[in-house]
């Protein structure tokens, strides 16, 4: 008898395995199809205006190339570090740059499988871009949340004004890396070094 009812709970485990399997794969699909649907019938809308003026105490650090000359407080470490090279070019590049905040009448947001919108963390205004209206869209991401659900959705997210957010995440040595998707595995992996002097071509 038990070995009937451990026999019996090995095929159960293999076919809620094999269930949970199709599960995960209709997710996946379902998640797919609903990303193609919302990419097709989403509409562009104009943002608000930015705000003319920003209040900043007097000790803020300055930017050479931020929208309103400062360097905003609310900036995590990897998102300084991405403004200061931005604030850093030599090469003409970076015509401007802006703290993308979220849910601001002024904010870029993307619209999401799930109805939600996602903001990347920066605008960037970019001479010589011929696409997207000069505007490069740029989301930081720290390497240990990486391969997350939410980042997954990040980087397949498209404004279709835009494109496609650029996707970076600092290394040990200090430099930025572009990250790509690879469908095949369904993650999130490395593909090469970002260098402002080459973001028309991104």
């Amino acid at each position: 008898m038990s070995k009937n009812l451990k026999g019996d709970w090995t095929r159960s485990s293999a076919s809620n395995s094999g269930i949970a399997a199709k599960c995960r794969r209709y997710r996946i699909d379902l998640r797919d199809a609903s990303r193609a649907c919302s990419a097709r019938f989403k509409q562009v809308f104009d943002a608000d205006t930015l705000p003319q003026f920003t209040e900043a105490p007097d000790c803020i650090s300055r930017s050479r190339h931020n929208v309103y000359g400062i360097m905003p407080q609310d900036l995590n470490d990897t998102e300084r570090r991405f403004a200061e090279m931005l604030d850093a070019d030599t090469t003409s590049t970076v015509a401007w740059w802006h703290r993308n905040e979220p849910r601001k009448p002024w904010s870029v947001g993307i619209v999401m499988p799930d109805g939600d919108r996602y903001f990347p963390d920066f605008i960037v205004g970019v001479n010589g871009r011929h696409h997207g209206n000069v505007v490069l869209l740029v989301e930081t991401k720290g390497g240990h949340i990486i391969n997350y659900g939410e980042t997954l959705e990040k980087i397949n997210a498209e404004h279709k004004q835009y494109g496609k957010p650029l996707m970076l995440t600092r290394q040990d040595d200090g430099r930025f890396w572009m990250m790509r998707y690879i469908e095949s595995t369904r993650k999130i992996e490395p593909d090469q070094v970002f260098r402002v002097e080459n973001m028309g071509q991104y």
